[in-house]
């Protein structure tokens, strides 16, 4: 159930974010070459992206497996749903001051630099380094994201549910990919209104899940957590 949410929540993301990271996608130098290795190339730059996913399921995991040990993951995924359900009635331009107060850009200024070198080369490993860096990127979707691998409250958990979170966007960036000359990106905006559903349904489903009803897939009876510590040795 919670994979399939992340699944769900990427894709439908994508066509939000297509609008920021499709011109990046657009402007990869590799449409000159022939189609097998124009694919390959562009299967590095999906790969860095679903490598950058991974390890921020990785580190936010370990931090809601902290916040759970700390608590209940009743409490955490309690809280996190109601987080998600006030920052969706945030007016815009609230919500605009807090994603670029908490952007990396804030810290990493030097990775725009870093990325347009990136895309000059062109080479596999410049592909792979440009879809890490394109994960950083400020994306309310992806923050969405992270606050699922969070209320997983166990690190690998989080991990994976933030690999089906990256392998719900490539269905679009694929699209990109294919049609470039002839896509759209205007059809997103038919979809933006089903993006703020789809994210309310996630802070309900973290809601009912904390309730600890015992509903199969949906409020599943919740434990401390045990077993996985990031540092376990």
């Amino acid at each position: 159930m919670w994979y399939f949410a992340a699944f769900s929540l990427g894709f439908l993301g994508s066509f939000h974010c297509a609008g920021m990271c499709g011109p990046i996608a657009l402007a990869l130098p590799i449409y000159h070459h022939p189609r097998l290795k124009r694919q390959m190339l562009f299967l590095f730059y999906v790969l860095g992206r679903l490598v950058l996913y991974m390890l921020l399921g990785l580190l936010f995991g370990c931090f809601g497996m902290g916040l759970t040990l700390a608590s209940s993951q009743q409490n955490l995924s309690i809280g996190l749903g109601i987080l998600v359900l006030i920052f969706l009635l945030m007016p815009q331009t609230l919500k605009g001051k807090i994603e670029q107060a908490i952007s990396p850009f804030q810290a990493l200024s030097p990775l725009k630099q870093q990325m347009s070198k990136q895309l000059r080369k062109g080479s596999l490993p410049a592909l792979f380094l440009l879809g890490l860096m394109n994960g950083l990127l400020p994306c309310g979707m992806v923050y969405m994201g992270v606050t699922g691998a969070i209320a997983q409250g166990n690190a690998m958990h989080a991990v994976v549910f933030m690999v089906f979170f990256g392998l719900g966007t490539l269905p679009v960036f694929f699209l990109l990919l294919q049609f470039r000359k002839t896509i759209q990106l205007k059809w997103g905006n038919y979809v933006k209104t089903i993006v703020p559903i789809a994210i309310a349904c996630m802070g309900i489903l973290f809601i009912f899940r904390g309730l600890n009803l015992g509903i199969p897939y949906i409020s599943p009876k919740l434990e401390l957590a045990k077993g996985f510590h990031c540092c376990h040795k």
